[in-house]
């Protein structure tokens, strides 16, 4: 027991310390290929939903090159996005780091949604936190392939007290406050692999003692809310017919997140009533899905916690998980854009409002996407007068765009390029294309994707739902054609 605790004092010794005091960073170098675009910086503003938030960003000059400046008070992971890309890295407070960026080698890669892409940096000191992370994630892989055949086992949990051993001795002298966290929660992540010869009441006990017992929730650590998320599992797998009848009652009847609350507060690992309330939000969300619970009634729990919790961190993670789960969901608010037409005027989703929006991704490489332009051209015909076509180019080069659309002046309807707004891509979830949605007259998703004015394979096609709308608003006229938005 002494040595355990002696293990996880030295671990935590030095978090107090800080490397810089300054509070920005620095981010310069180069994007081979993705010249003229914006690059982002954004933060993962949650972990439970890798929700990210822009906290800086500029534009990629005709050679290549960016310099990119921004407020940083302690050290954290973030996120590099040029368009649908993106990189992983570390950055402490007066960090300057240069890098290189290799765009991906076909357009789609390089527009789609959360394109993987590396990054190399120039040079980087010995002690920078992204030497540290590499090199200690080398170790612990290296540690894991050789005791692999003992996990599950009472000698790994030995394996493991040397580890820990070895590790403090080696990072003795590192002041990094994010890394030893990063350290102390990936070994806890090891730490709570059982086993058959493994008596896991006693370890899930142990494991609460070393790493949650205090209560204390490192929202910005992504070790943390592994190990968080690991450890708070099937937490709805309840003892007794009684008790799974009250959170019945609780989610499909009442939408209580307190009686939730009071039921859980049973478990003894779940006596802190913020851990309590973060484990709700995660087991709710998860059951989302599952048939067993109302939808509704979990985006009313999310709601409440939302609205009502003491505990900001849980206030945002709440809204970000609703959002995740009803976001271009028939039923909920589309996402608002603000886009450049062929024009040089900005088309809002908002300003749309009155009728139907048919939102429509598409660029001017992939073939199946010129297709349905051309069929796109006789539904505008037929529906405009109640439906507004929008289509969303996403080339690279505005250029293109711009000669197709001289090409066929007869695709009468709204044209907009991606470029000002590449959020767009993450907000619509842009994985592939043509990719299509149908929006109601007061900004709620109709369809989602919707069809496409191709069949689909049960013959299929926009072109019903249209009618249907027609028939609708319209129930004793013919269909017209003509119009414009």
């Amino acid at each position: 027991m002494m040595k355990r605790v002696f293990h996880i004092v030295l671990l935590f010794a030095l978090l107090a310390n800080t490397a810089n005091s300054s509070e920005s960073a620095r981010i310069s170098g180069k994007a081979t290929g993705m010249e003229n675009r914006t690059i982002a910086v954004h933060v993962i503003e949650d972990y439970f939903t890798y929700t990210s938030k822009k906290i800086a960003g500029a534009t990629i000059n005709e050679n290549g090159f960016f310099d990119v400046k921004f407020p940083l008070d302690k050290e954290r992971q973030i996120q590099i996005k040029i368009d649908g890309t993106v990189s992983f890295m570390y950055v402490q407070p007066g960090g300057d780091y240069k890098i290189t960026i290799e765009a991906p080698s076909s357009p789609q890669k390089k527009i789609l949604m959360n394109t993987p892409v590396d990054l190399l940096f120039d040079t980087l000191p010995k002690y920078d936190i992204n030497n540290l992370i590499l090199d200690f994630d080398e170790r612990l892989d290296a540690f894991m392939a050789y005791n692999l055949s003992l996990m599950g086992g009472p000698k790994f949990q030995l394996e493991i007290d040397t580890l820990k051993d070895y590790l403090t001795k080696i990072y003795k002298d590192i002041k990094s406050p994010y890394f030893k966290e990063y350290v102390f929660y990936s070994i806890g992540a090891i730490e709570q692999i059982g086993g058959a010869q493994v008596d896991m009441i006693k370890l899930k006990a142990k494991v609460f003692r070393d790493y949650f017992a205090s209560g204390k929730i490192i929202y910005d650590q992504e070790k943390y809310m592994l190990l968080f998320q690991q450890f708070y599992t099937d937490v709805f797998k309840l003892t007794s017919k009684e008790d799974d009848a009250v959170l019945y009652t609780a989610i499909n009847k009442r939408k209580s997140p307190k009686m939730i609350s009071e039921l859980l507060a049973k478990d003894a690992l779940l006596r802190n009533e913020r851990i309590r309330e973060l484990v709700i939000i995660k087991a709710v969300s998860e059951e989302y899905y599952t048939g067993n619970y109302y939808q509704d009634n979990i985006v009313g729990i999310l709601d409440s916690i939302r609205m009502n919790s003491v505990y900001p961190e849980h206030k945002v993670i709440a809204s970000n998980m609703k959002r995740k789960l009803t976001e271009l969901n028939p039923g909920y608010p589309a996402p608002d854009f603000e886009l450049i037409n062929d024009k040089g005027k900005t088309v809002t989703l908002t300003e749309q409002k009155g009728k139907y929006v048919y939102l429509h991704f598409w660029a001017s490489w992939n073939s199946t996407a010129m297709a349905e332009m051309k069929l796109m051209t006789e539904l505008h015909k037929r529906y405009s007068f109640d439906i507004t076509f929008i289509s969303v180019n996403m080339d690279e080069d505005p250029a293109l765009w711009m000669r197709f659309l001289k090409a066929h002046p007869e695709m009468k309807w709204i044209h907009v390029h991606y470029k000002n707004n590449p959020e767009i891509i993450d907000n619509y979830r842009i994985t592939t294309l043509s990719m299509y949605y149908l929006i109601g007259p007061d900004g709620i998703m109709v369809q989602s994707p919707a069809y496409k004015p191709t069949p689909n394979g049960t013959f299929v096609s926009i072109d019903q739902t249209f009618h249907e709308i027609w028939m609708r608003l319209h129930p004793k006229e013919k269909p017209k054609t003509g119009g414009k938005n």
